[in-house]
């Protein structure tokens, strides 16, 4: 399909064109203050030196490196880019969540999809997930957390990873959507895979930011932290989904179609809604510069590692 042929057919499906679709992003960057002409984060040579450590990646059979290096650069990336202002043991905390999440949700791994769907009954129950890297995924819950993040937090990251895992199971057993749906459930099921309320506390470690003293301070943010989070990466993945791309179980579709508008519109409207929420967070979080610093830092940290990443296609743009 040629350039234009695809921008006609994507007009019929009410989806913007490339330039429109650049100009929405632009509007996200500006609200955030992120400028997409300067260099990525440099490199961080001990992160990721600690990161193949702790997977062992240089004595790992062919298959089992694959398996696992299909998250690595994702985790290491996530953890460099958006935590890049995190201190070393939080950043490396925080790649390795991300790479076991990446291996364990792989939904192009059938056999590992009937022991994602068992995952949470066994960590409840403290059984053996019966995987090398399930396990360790399910240790880092139950231990590494704790030791970095305070109670409050703690149970809070568990319960969204919990949900995310499960509603990876979930959506790799209904790939094409759901026959019956209703106004809140787009949103809800949003909430739950897209890990953002972990992703919010991850950025407040006990040793930073003590719960005994800052929980007051930050709480009332993580609802819109979270929000943000996981309707951003929505918007930043519709490119690669829809404007380049024919998915069709995606949330701005999902969401035009119960809105009963175009995807345009429906795009539009959640880039409104970032710039609300962006708001609402440095509103709660002004009083205390080093939270909002954090924030910042995450917020520009996060366009920036989408931008990086080859799968979201927006060097295409950028």
């Amino acid at each position: 399909m040629t350039s234009s042929e695809l921008h006609g057919d994507n007009a019929s499906r009410g989806i913007p064109a490339v330039k429109q679709y650049k100009e929405i992003l632009l509007h996200v960057f500006a609200k955030t203050g992120y400028d997409y002409k300067q260099d990525f984060v440099s490199e961080d040579v001990e992160l990721r030196k600690a990161l193949e450590d702790a997977f062992d990646l240089d004595n790992l059979s062919v298959t089992a490196r694959q398996a696992i290096s299909n998250g690595f650069q994702v985790g290491y990336d996530f953890a460099n880019l958006v935590f890049h202002h995190a201190s070393a043991d939080i950043k490396f905390l925080v790649g390795k969540y991300v790479i076991l999440g990446v291996y364990t949700a792989d939904d192009t791994a059938p056999d590992r999809m009937v022991l994602l769907q068992q995952f949470t009954e066994k960590f409840v129950s403290n059984e053996p997930q019966g995987e090398v890297y399930l396990d360790a995924f399910a240790r880092l819950l139950s231990h590494d957390i704790r030791n970095h993040y305070g109670p409050f937090a703690t149970s809070c990251i568990i319960k969204n990873c919990l949900e995310f895992l499960g509603s990876s199971a979930l959506e790799h057993q209904y790939p094409n959507g759901f026959r019956a749906t209703s106004e809140q459930f787009p949103n809800w099921l949003r909430r739950k895979t897209g890990n953002g309320e972990t992703y919010a506390f991850f950025l407040f470690p006990e040793a930073t930011f003590p719960e005994h003293r800052l929980l007051s301070d930050f709480l009332a943010a993580i609802p819109d932290m979270a929000e943000w989070i996981n309707l951003t990466n929505d918007v930043l993945s519709y490119y690669k989904e829809r404007v380049v791309g024919r998915e069709d179980n995606c949330y701005i579709v999902n969401d035009a179609v119960m809105l009963g508008v175009t995807e345009m519109e429906a795009l539009e409207a959640s880039v409104r809604y970032l710039g609300v929420l962006h708001d609402r967070v440095v509103a709660v979080l002004s009083p205390k510069e080093e939270l909002l610093a954090s924030w910042k830092n995450l917020e520009r940290g996060f366009i920036m590692f989408h931008l990086k990443q080859e799968r979201y296609k927006l060097n295409d743009l950028f």
